[in-house]
């Protein structure tokens, strides 16, 4: 047999001939929602309309459901992110598998609580200042940058971490393009940011 499964009339797996029991159920449980699946979209859609705690008690409700689920734990550290909860948010990243932190929206909350936890505490007028006095101050325009990331503030930040890369390519190990290289990443390639900061880089 060739055995077709569709989620809003789209193919999401297939698979043909004959496959042992343990197999089908393997399957089924790819493209059957666990049941701790609607609990977690109904979360996302009430933290989109600004309600944060009754999305997270959405959640709690869909972890107990549905203990290792993994969307569930991604959705929640996305909301502690949001919500400045850093260590908590690092506890949910760090609890799931390998291949779940190579997933692309994974990988794009890693590298906003890399930012947030660099950003968290400065003082953006204070740095402003340094800037002021001396363009060469290198370590404030960094610490500006990390603050300004951590606000998902981004052109900013940017703008901070060209004139480090132009002032000294080996500052800090070359910190400024390689943070400049990971912003791009969270962004992606669509986004006209990267675009023009891509050619002022090269």
């Amino acid at each position: 047999p060739s055995v077709k499964a569709f989620v809003n009339g789209e193919i999401v797996d297939e698979f043909s001939g004959a496959l042992p029991e343990g197999e089908i159920r393997a399957f089924l449980e790819r493209v059957i929602p666990s049941p701790g699946e609607a609990l977690r979209l109904e979360a996302e859609a009430l933290y989109q309309q600004g309600d944060s705690a009754g999305a997270l008690q959405r959640l709690a409700e869909a972890s107990a459901l549905d203990p290792n689920n993994e969307k569930i734990r991604v959705s929640a550290a996305a909301i502690m992110i949001d919500l400045g909860e850093n260590a908590e948010a690092r506890r949910l990243l760090d609890s799931l598998s390998p291949a779940t932190r190579q997933e692309q929206r994974v990988l794009a909350l890693a590298t906003r609580l890399d930012f947030a936890e660099k950003g968290s505490g400065g003082d953006a007028t204070l740095l402003q200042q340094k800037i002021a006095a001396n363009e060469n101050d290198l370590d404030a325009r960094l610490a500006l940058s990390n603050l300004l990331l951590a606000r998902q503030d981004y052109e900013p930040a940017l703008q901070q971490l060209i004139e480090i890369v132009r002032r000294d390519r080996q500052f800090g190990d070359d910190i400024g393009r390689k943070t400049m290289l990971s912003v791009f990443g969270l962004l992606g390639g669509a986004n006209p940011l990267v675009g023009t900061y891509r050619r002022l880089l090269a």
